[in-house]
């Protein structure tokens, strides 16, 4: 919504003689699609321009349409123990878990053909 295009229409095409108390105009103009096309069909394409770009200038942005794809939220966490030692100064013990995953391989001794007597 392009608040200074719509307060240039309010006041150029009318102002509140026309469409009343700003708000309700600001109301109307940015969340009714009846009102928005029965505008641009009252002061035509030739003032406004297309429907497409007039309503992109007026009408209110969907919040929850605005985001391309939704966020993720990466959370990382560290269990991490300080523990005191006497005579020892600064010493943190870390308890982390650590997976691998390995396909098991198995040494074969490769096998020769040997042609024997038949």
């Amino acid at each position: 919504m392009d608040e200074k295009y719509i307060n240039d229409l309010y006041s150029q095409l009318g102002g509140e003689e026309i469409f009343g108390k700003y708000e309700d105009f600001v109301n109307l103009i940015t969340n009714d699609d009846s009102y928005i096309k029965d505008f641009h069909e009252n002061f035509g394409e030739e003032t406004l321009g297309s429907i497409e770009d007039f309503t992109n200038l007026v009408k209110k942005k969907d919040e929850t349409t605005e985001l391309a794809s939704p966020q993720e939220e990466v959370v990382t966490t560290s269990d991490t123990e300080e523990v005191e030692t006497p005579g020892v100064s600064d010493v943190s013990v870390s308890e982390e878990v650590v997976e691998t995953t390995q396909t098991p391989t198995i040494d074969t001794p490769e096998v020769e053909e040997v042609e024997g007597e038949e």
